[in-house]
């Protein structure tokens, strides 16, 4: 076994290890599945659509994943059909508690850097900034908005997004593309929330007859986190048919899930640590493929991983009470 020591300084070689560790993923994992299925139907269908689930399940590397793949699929088919319009997808963050005008604002500048709210020297209202996008979305073939943690959102920021999508739906007849067919018009907006997260709750009828389809992300089996381990690190491997699948999946079922459900951006921090401790107790090691399975070193990432995981948040002291608070009437 492998002697653990560390040494104070940077991390250098470790550095290296660990950050290779977003590299590999399985598109077959549950987060990337659902999020590939509620993409490409947002981009066929051109609706809204909405991928909940708890947080930590996956879904923004799920999203991550399933923009690469079609991106890749986008350009194979440019490459078979000359003729062929790329669909494109735009992706943005949390938009947290923002009005609407802000909202268009934020969208309408990651579509033209150089937008200016201003024509006439009078500031556009909302509908007219909402117009120019339709018509920058169209013209520079975006078939999908993501929008990651949609929770956040104020009720204006998502009857924005919802009159956005009645409005490119209006914008133009459906077009056909090279060895396609026809092809709906407008654009698609997927929302990804945590499960907490209900558009149709929050906006109405109308709201839930534009989201029809909610794609539900679970947190990650026990099997997913042993094909995932696996493809981090192969060096797992003889330490496996060693002791055996299932004595493998029960290890990871006490070590990693101890009985809760499975976060798999622990999974991701487990496996991180580990390949930190790994690599700086043996700095020969310089691949991760190369890191092999040392319990002592996994049990001790998991339970630091663990223990900041659960960790109470440091609770806020009180607000100073005002003096007519304190004397419950005028302030003396």
């Amino acid at each position: 076994m492998a002697t653990f020591t560390m040494e104070l300084g940077g991390l250098s070689n470790a550095q290296h290890v660990v950050e290779e560790l977003a590299l590999p993923l399985l598109p077959h994992l549950g987060a990337v599945t659902a999020c590939w299925k509620a993409l490409d139907t947002c981009a066929a269908s051109r609706t809204g659509v909405t991928v909940v689930g708890p947080k930590g399940a996956g879904k923004s590397v799920g999203i991550q994943h399933a923009c690469e793949l079609f991106a890749q699929m986008e350009r194979e088919l440019r490459r078979r059909h000359e003729a062929y319009r790329v669909r494109k997808v735009l992706r943005f963050g949390e938009i947290r508690c923002r009005s609407d005008r802000e909202v268009a604002l934020l969208l309408a500048r990651r579509l033209d850097p150089r937008y200016s709210e201003r024509a006439n020297g009078q500031k556009k209202t909302v509908a007219q900034i909402r117009a120019d996008i339709v018509s920058m979305c169209l013209r520079q073939q975006y078939a999908v908005i993501v929008v990651d943690e949609a929770e956040t959102f104020a009720d204006e920021a998502l009857q924005f997004l919802r009159d956005l999508l009645r409005d490119a739906r209006d914008a133009a007849p459906e077009t056909g593309q090279a060895g396609t067919g026809p092809v709906p018009h407008g654009l698609g907006i997927l929302l990804v929330g945590d499960d907490t997260f209900d558009p149709r709750g929050r906006l109405g009828r109308e709201a839930g007859e534009r989201w029809r389809q909610v794609i539900e992300v679970r947190s990650p089996e026990v099997g997913h986190v042993i094909e995932v381990l696996g493809t981090w690190f192969p060096g797992f491997a003889p330490h496996v048919e060693r002791v055996g699948e299932v004595a493998w999946a029960n290890h990871l079922a006490s070590v990693i899930g101890r009985g809760r459900p499975i976060s798999f951006r622990f999974v991701e921090n487990v496996a991180r640590l580990y390949a930190h401790y790994m690599v700086r107790s043996d700095p020969s090691i310089g691949d991760r493929t190369a890191i092999p399975f040392n319990r002592h070193l996994f049990e001790l990432a998991a339970e630091e991983c663990s223990w900041a995981h659960q960790a109470p948040q440091a609770k806020r002291p009180p607000k100073p009470r005002s003096s007519r608070a304190r004397t419950g009437g005028a302030a003396t």
